[in-house]
């Protein structure tokens, strides 16, 4: 068996983030929690469910990375290695919406990461600063608030080929074949 070191690290941060939003359960300002537990077929945002006494619901991903020094890559979102392919948030997230989440007053989705802010220019041309509406996951919690762009996502970024990876739009599966999503999903999610 290899090295469990870093999936340890990894549900331990997951486990304290956590511990930190649940503790809002005895104080009031929530009124019900569900811990990694699949909500919808192919869930992507099961880490943490909270239920606030104000109607909302909000849904959240961990992930972890021992290269906290590491610039977040646009890979994360066009292949699944980490869970996080575009196309598969949208659809878990539409899926939660339609479904578990259809009586929700409001939906707040989050991917909480431990990169650093990305610096390719792919996801500088997709990725924004969150609005000024928008708050950390914790109160008092020093971190780069992002959020997707989803007019310059529909639109593409085009890359040249370059080792295996082929000439074209980074982000042409999110409208081609089985996986296709709306662009008024992808608009809803971003």
């Amino acid at each position: 068996m290899g090295d469990l070191t870093a999936a340890h690290r990894g549900y331990e941060y997951q486990d304290l983030l956590e511990a930190c939003r649940v503790v809002d359960l005895p104080l009031g300002g929530i009124v019900a929690v569900h811990v990694d537990e699949k909500l919808v077929p192919d869930d992507r945002f099961d880490d943490l469910t909270v239920i606030g006494a104000d109607g909302c619901r909000e849904r959240t991903q961990f992930k972890h990375s021992d290269n906290d020094d590491h610039p977040l890559a646009y890979e994360a979102f066009t292949s699944d290695g980490r869970g996080l392919r575009l196309d598969r948030l949208v659809a878990a997230a539409v899926a939660d919406r339609d479904g578990p989440g259809a009586s929700a007053r409001m939906i707040r989705l989050r991917v909480v990461m431990r990169d650093a802010p990305p610096n390719d220019a792919v996801l500088r041309t997709v990725m924004v600063p969150a609005r000024a509406s928008d708050v950390p996951f914790l109160a008092g919690m020093n971190t780069t608030l992002l959020r997707f762009d989803a007019e310059a996502i529909w639109q593409g970024v085009e890359l040249p080929a370059r080792g295996r990876r082929k000439a074209g739009n980074v982000f042409g599966f999110l409208a081609e074949g089985d996986t296709a999503v709306s662009k008024e999903d992808l608009e809803w999610l971003c």
